[in-house]
């Protein structure tokens, strides 16, 4: 079932720069199969995850690129 609560930690751990499968793999988070349908389910919720996805996405790729510096 989908927590507004559970997506934004889970959106937290992947904007530190956690893979999806390790953030998934983190106490409460779903599993990233839940995750993949969560992207791809219609409704507001939904559509407010899709958006904190990606943006967490863009903040991990901030946290993988510094650390390669």
């Amino acid at each position: 079932m989908f927590s507004r609560e559970v997506a934004t930690q889970l959106c937290e751990h992947i904007a530190s720069g956690k893979s999806l499968l390790k953030a998934c793999a983190e106490p409460g988070m779903p599993a990233s199969s839940v995750v993949g349908r969560w992207l791809l389910k219609d409704g507001e919720e939904y559509d407010w995850f899709r958006v904190s996805y990606a943006r967490a996405r863009e903040r991990q790729a901030d946290a993988i690129f510094d650390e390669i510096i």
